[in-house]
C-alpha cells in the first residue's frame, strides 16, 4: 500500500532593508541542516567519499573539491557519523547515495538491508526502511530521476538483485516518504556481472552517449576487474503498477595503468554527461568521458585519499568542476513614474562562467504574482533592464527569482524561488504633474513606401522651445514588449529630427512612445 504523508520543511532567510535598497539572500541553496553542501563558494560541485571505519564503527564522510585544475582534499572537512554502531554494529556500509539537494542515504553491506537517512548536523542515522530483501552483500547504490519520479536504487553491485525505492514525500527521515517498486533487469551480451560492477551513477545529460534501441542510458558503472563500461537503460516503466525494467549492456574499456586489479571503483556524477570514478586502492579520481564513439580517461584529478575496502562516493548531480555558477539578484527603488515609483532589478551573473537564465516575478501588498520577462545573462555579466512598474507610496513589493543552467542540471535555489526582502515604496517626493516638455503636437510617425513586404516607420520630432529638448523613445511591435530606440536623443530648437526609423513587416503594427525633458539624461518623474 502506498504510504502518503504531508509535511513541509521550510527555511527562510530575511535581511534588513533601508527604504531604497535591498540585498539578495545568500546565493548558496538554502538547504536544511541535515543536508550536505552541494557546491563551494565558487559554485563548483563538491564530491563526497563515504568510508566505513574498521576501528571505531562509524562512517567517515570526506569532502573533496575541485579548484578548476584538480581535486583537493582536507581532513578538516571530514564529517563523522554514529550510524555504524547505533544501527548496524560492526556491519560495514559500502553503499551510499545522494540526491540533488545534498540528502545522503546509506545501506548496510550485509543483513536486511536497511536504508538509513544520514543527518549531517547530528551525525546520526535514521532507519527509514528495513529488511527490504532476502539477500545481502549490498555494495552499490545511486539516486536517479525518471519521468519526474525520484528513485533510490541499490543492491549487489550495479542493481544486481536490486531494490528500487521511490521518494514520495519531503520528510526524508520518515518511512512514509518512501515506496518500494518492482524492479527487473535484462542483460544483453554482457561480459560484466552486474554484481561485480560495484557501483553506478545517474547520467543527468545522456545526449551523445550510446543508445539502445533509440533509448538513452539512465545509469553508468565501471567494472574494474573486467575493464568494462556498463550502461543501464529504462526499457519499461509503469507508474500505475510501480514497476520498472532496465536493460544493461557493456563495452570493453581498459582501466588506467596504475589501477590495481580490484573490483572496487566508486562512481559518482555531477551534471552533464561526464562521470567520475574514485578508485579504492589509491583514492584518486579520474573523469570517464565519451566522445566520437569511444571512451577516455582524464589524467589523475588529485584527491589522493588513501586505500579503503569499505567505501562509496556520492555527489549532488549538478554542475561541473570547470563550471562556476553563482547567480544573484538585487533590487533598488528606481525613478518616479508620475506619482508612483518604479523598482530597478539587477540580475548578477558575474560569478558564473556560463550563460544563465533568470526567472523573476513580483507581488504587491501580498497579491497575486506577476512574472517579468525571462532573461538570459551571459557569463561574467549583469542585466539591469528589468523594472517593476511604478507603485504607489507605501506599497510593499516582494521580488522572487530563480536561475538555471539546464545543461548541467544547475538551479539556484535548488527548488522553488528565492524571495528578496520586502521593499516599502517611498514615492512621497514623486509628483503627478509632469515636468516634461510637452512636445506632443510636434511628434508624428509615418510609413515610407513598401519594399519586399515591409515598410519603414520614421519618427518626426519638431519643437520650438528656446533650448534643446531631450527624448527617451521606445517602440512596440504588435503590442509586444517595448524596445528602446534612444535613451537621450537631443533635438535642437526649431529643427526637425527624423533619425529614428524601424522596418515593419506587412500586417504588423508599431507603437511609438516617448518621454521629453529639458535636462540631459534626466527623465525622473516624467511619464510617457
Amino acid at each position: 500500500m502506498k504510504r502518503i504523508f504531508f509535511s513541509i520543511l521550510s527555511f527562510l532567510l530575511v535581511f534588513s532593508l533601508v527604504f531604497v535598497s535591498i540585498e539578495a539572500l545568500n546565493p548558496e541553496p538554502a538547504y536544511a541542516s541535515s543536508q550536505f553542501s552541494c557546491f563551494d563558494s565558487s559554485g563548483r560541485p563538491i564530491g563526497y567519499r563515504i568510508t566505513a571505519s574498521d576501528g571505531d564503527n562509524r562512517l567517515t564522510i570526506q569532502q573533496f573539491k575541485h579548484n578548476g585544475t584538480q581535486y583537493t582534499y582536507s581532513s578538516s572537512n571530514n564529517y563523522y557519523t554514529n550510524i555504524q554502531s547505533s544501527v548496524w554494529g560492526s556491519t560495514k556500509v559500502t553503499a551510499a547515495m545522494m540526491d540533488t539537494n545534498g540528502n545522503l542515504w546509506a545501506v548496510a553491506r550485509n543483513g536486511g538491508p536497511d536504508l538509513v537517512y544520514i543527518d549531517k548536523n547530528s551525525g546520526n542515522g535514521t532507519v527509514v526502511l528495513s529488511n527490504l530483501a532476502s539477500s545481502g552483500s549490498w555494495d552499490g547504490a545511486g539516486y536517479f530521476e525518471h519521468n519526474g519520479y525520484k528513485f533510490l536504487g541499490f543492491g549487489k553491485g550495479m542493481m544486481g538483485s536490486g531494490q528500487l525505492i521511490q521518494i514520495t514525500g519531503t520528510n526524508l527521515s520518515s518511512s512514509s516518504s518512501y515506496d518500494e517498486w518492482s524492479f527487473s533487469k535484462n542483460e544483453v551480451s554482457m561480459v560484466s556481472a552486474l554484481s561485480d560492477t560495484e557501483d553506478f551513477a545517474w547520467i543527468v545529460d545522456p545526449s551523445g552517449l550510446p543508445t539502445y534501441n533509440g533509448i538513452s542510458p539512465k545509469i553508468i558503472g565501471y567494472n574494474n576487474d573486467q575493464q568494462q563500461v556498463v550502461l543501464g537503460y529504462v526499457t519499461s516503466f509503469n507508474a500505475s503498477t510501480q514497476s520498472m525494467t532496465m536493460t544493461f549492456t557493456d563495452t570493453s574499456f581498459s582501466k588506467p595503468s596504475d589501477w590495481l586489479t580490484t573490483k572496487a571503483s566508486q562512481v559518482f556524477g555531477f551534471g552533464g554527461s561526464d562521470i567520475y570514478v574514485l578508485h579504492n586502492n589509491n583514492g584518486e579520481v579520474r573523469k570517464l568521458s565519451y566522445s566520437l564513439g569511444s571512451w577516455s580517461w582524464s589524467d589523475q584529478l588529485g584527491a589522493d585519499m588513501g586505500s579503503s575496502s569499505n567505501v562509496d562516493a556520492a555527489a549532488c548531480h549538478g554542475g561541473s568542476p570547470t563550471t562556476t555558477f553563482n547567480p544573484t539578484v538585487t533590487a533598488t527603488q528606481g525613478s518616479c513614474d508620475g506619482s508612483n515609483r518604479e523598482v530597478n532589478i539587477t540580475l548578477n551573473n558575474t560569478s558564473s562562467n556560463q550563460t544563465v537564465t533568470f526567472y523573476t516575478s513580483y507581488t504587491v501588498n501580498g497579491g497575486s504574482s506577476t512574472s517579468l520577462t525571462t532573461s538570459q545573462v551571459n557569463s561574467a555579466s549583469t542585466n539591469t533592464l528589468l523594472k517593476v512598474p511604478g507603485q504607489t507610496n507605501g506599497s510593499n513589493v516582494v521580488i522572487s527569482w530563480y536561475a538555471e543552467y539546464t545543461a548541467q542540471n544547475l538551479r539556484e535555489p535548488a527548488s522553488g524561488t528565492t524571495s528578496l526582502s520586502t521593499i516599502t515604496i517611498d514615492a512621497s517626493s514623486c509628483s503627478s504633474s509632469p515636468t516634461s516638455k510637452n512636445a506632443s503636437s510636434a511628434i508624428s510617425a509615418s510609413f515610407g513606401s513598401c519594399s519586399s513586404g515591409s515598410a519603414t516607420s520614421t519618427l518626426s520630432i519638431t519643437h520650438s522651445d528656446a533650448s534643446n529638448v531631450y527624448y527617451y523613445i521606445d517602440y512596440s511591435i504588435n503590442g509586444g514588449a517595448y524596445v528602446n530606440a534612444s535613451t537621450n536623443l537631443s533635438v535642437a530648437t526649431n529643427t526637425t529630427n527624423t533619425s529614428l526609423s524601424i522596418s515593419v513587416s506587412h500586417g504588423e503594427n508599431i507603437t511609438w512612445r516617448y518621454k521629453a525633458s529639458d535636462t540631459n539624461n534626466d527623465f525622473t518623474g516624467i511619464r510617457y
